[in-house]
């Protein structure tokens, strides 16, 4: 299935029978509003209503526009999505529309904990990153940003923290040999000390990547950029 993709302040959105879904590997489950059947090809998801946490999500006004649901691991686990910011598409339960250069494997043993999980550079340092493309800010640990300077500061929503503020710090990224620097935000203590609970140094979302052009293939356990 081949639908519009929106990408609003950093967010990454599938129009489906004119309402909003956010592509969100960040949460395990799928939702939305009252209740939706969500039909990919021939695969039918029953997305659970939650009302108020969609409530949540828009009334912190981060993301530009009304979301009637989001989709998560729970289906993503299931199907291939590829995400075509270039040229405003999404594809569901399709093949592949690119000849990918890189592929990142992924864990997903502790999906329903921690989401998807991988290995990468990150100011010279291996880390273990969770891959969150509900993620408009990305977060690393204290230790991965050092003494970077700040450059400036930010404001988020975590549907389990609440509102957040932190400082913005640039720090490079390494995937595969290719590097480039990228803007994140220092966790604060309380997100640092849940991630340190399950082993992870980061959050880091689709902007940090670098890329227009993604594969979340979650039953083959990889990312193709």
């Amino acid at each position: 299935m081949k639908t519009q993709l929106i990408v609003s302040n950093k967010h990454y959105i599938a129009v489906v029978d004119d309402k909003n879904f956010i592509i969100d590997t960040g949460s395990p489950f799928s939702m939305s509003e009252s209740g939706y059947t969500l039909k990919i090809n021939d695969k039918v998801f029953n997305l659970n209503a939650n009302k108020r946490l969609m409530d949540g999500v828009n009334n912190a006004g981060l993301i530009g526009i009304h979301i009637d649901g989001l989709i998560g691991l729970d289906v993503m686990a299931k199907i291939a999505i590829e995400i075509d910011e270039a040229n405003c598409v999404i594809c569901f339960d399709e093949a592949s529309m690119n000849n990918y250069k890189k592929i990142v494997e992924i864990d997903t043993k502790m999906m329903a904990m921690s989401g998807i999980q991988f290995h990468i550079k990150l100011n010279s340092q291996q880390c273990v990153a969770i891959f969150d493309t509900g993620a408009y800010i990305s977060y690393v640990s204290s230790n991965v940003v050092g003494n970077a300077p700040s450059v400036g500061e930010c404001e988020d929503f975590n549907p389990v923290l609440g509102n957040m503020r932190s400082s913005l710090h640039e720090i490079i990224i390494d995937i595969q040999g290719n590097t480039n620097t990228t803007t994140v935000a220092k966790m604060t203590s309380q997100l640092q000390m849940m991630m340190s609970m399950i082993g992870v140094d980061a959050v880091l979302g689709i902007e940090p990547l670098g890329v227009k052009k993604l594969r979340i293939d979650m039953p083959n356990e990889r990312l193709e950029m």
